[in-house]
This record gives structure tokens, C-alpha cells and sequence, in this order.
């Protein structure tokens, strides 16, 4: 890891543009007046800058076999890891 927080960049599998980011998650990031609808994406969207890369990414099978899998969407701004949003999906009704 490159810190405690941010996915290894090994971990990226594919970049989105703003408006497939817009078109997958329903959140604007190209037009300011647009309310955030959900809040899971509110601190995402204060940091996208215009000229920012979109990156997905999803952790190693062996991170979700020992169900500390994640999986997100992070900011990239002068090839640095400004910000991320991650998801940890464990069903725990799969696991019990």
C-alpha cells in the first residue's frame, strides 16, 4: 500500500471519463449548480477538479477471500492519489 488509505496503484483496472463517472453513479462533476444526490459521493465531488483522472480499482481475489476486499473509485490529480471512495462488500448473510 502506498499509505494506510490509498489503494495500490496495481490495483487500477480501468479510467473513466467525468461523464462516464456522471452516467454510472448519477453524480455531476462537471456542472457545479447539480446538488449532490447521495452522500457517499459528496466529499468525491468536492475534490474532482476539471483535468483530474477517474480511476476504478478492486483489490486482489486474496483480499476478498480473507473478506477485507475493496473495491472504488479514486481521484488522480499530477499522478497522485488525491482522494478515493471505497467500498468493502461483504455480505455477511453469504458468510454466516
Amino acid at each position: 500500500m502506498e499509505t494506510g488509505e490509498y489503494p495500490d496503484k496495481e490495483w487500477f483496472y480501468k479510467e473513466i471519463s467525468p461523464v462516464e463517472f456522471e452516467q454510472k453513479y448519477g453524480e455531476s462533476l462537471t456542472d457545479a449548480s447539480k446538488p449532490v444526490k447521495n452522500n457517499f459521493w459528496a466529499e468525491f465531488v468536492s475534490f474532482y477538479r476539471a483535468g483530474d483522472r477517474i480511476k476504478l480499482y478492486d483489490s486482489p481475489i486474496e483480499d476478498w477471500d480473507a473478506l477485507c476486499g475493496r473495491e472504488g473509485v479514486a481521484l488522480i490529480r499530477d499522478e497522485r492519489i488525491i482522494f478515493t471512495n471505497t467500498n468493502n462488500i461483504i455480505e455477511l448473510s453469504k458468510i454466516l
